[in-house]
């Protein structure tokens, strides 16, 4: 039997809806984000409640992120979580610049405190 269904096709993905419907609140993950997707650029993290990208058409549900058991992890998962605030075009520009910053606050910030 011979397939007539044309290449191009692509059976409609669960859970995948167009940039004009917005998400809300409630269809974010924790941190209040979806998975938008943006033509010639593809898949990025985004905000809900918009100011995406150019040429964005379809955004879907992304998972929260999975917990960190030590404090080292967690300390990455956080400066992870904390670039995700960052557009995405300057994210990597900045990411090894704000590296040493962020661990030297994390530290800092889970010293015990002689003043109180």
């Amino acid at each position: 039997m011979t397939d007539t269904m044309p290449d191009a096709y692509q059976a409609p993905a669960e859970d995948v809806y167009p940039s004009t419907t917005k998400p809300l609140k409630t269809q974010a993950n924790a941190t209040g984000d979806v998975l938008w997707f943006a033509e010639g650029y593809g898949w990025y993290v985004g905000a809900f409640t918009g100011g995406h990208m150019p040429h964005t058409t379809y955004w879907t549900y992304i998972p929260d992120r999975p917990a960190c058991n030590n404090s080292n992890a967690l300390r990455d998962c956080e400066f992870g979580r904390w670039m995700l605030t960052f557009a995405p075009e300057i994210r990597e520009v900045i990411r090894d610049t704000m590296t040493a910053p962020f661990h030297a606050g994390w530290r800092l910030a889970r010293q015990p405190n002689a003043n109180h």
